[in-house]
């Protein structure tokens, strides 16, 4: 058997095409796999469903209104303006170098900022 360019590189595109529908199934395996550890987990659902993101929101638009624009800039606050919501902490909140009031910075949102 003689061994031309052409029988080597559909050799080697039949050897890469399978590589890669290996390599997928294995990913459809393991993140299939991982779904059926962890369903428990997401079928868990504590309190009313899509109401706590509802009173996140409302939080967060109180909290803007309520509290000068230099402790958030227009940023997703959840401090209050009153002093006894100040200094509490709440989850990952960061403060801004002008935030003196003792507010937070909610940081989930940092990848849309940038």
């Amino acid at each position: 058997m003689i061994l031309t360019t052409s029988s080597i590189m559909k050799a080697t595109y039949m050897i890469r095409k399978y590589c890669l529908l290996f390599c997928l199934l294995l990913l459809c395996v393991a993140l299939t796999s991982s779904f059926a550890v962890r369903y428990k987990d997401f079928s868990n659902v504590t309190g009313i469903q899509n109401l706590e993101a509802s009173y996140h929101v409302l939080l967060t638009i109180k909290s803007i209104q309520q509290n000068p624009v230099t402790d958030h800039w227009y940023l997703p606050t959840v401090s209050l303006g009153q002093e006894n919501d100040k200094n509490i902490p709440w989850g990952a909140t960061l403060r801004t170098k002008t935030q003196s009031s003792g507010g937070g910075i909610v940081t989930y949102i940092q990848a849309l900022l940038l």
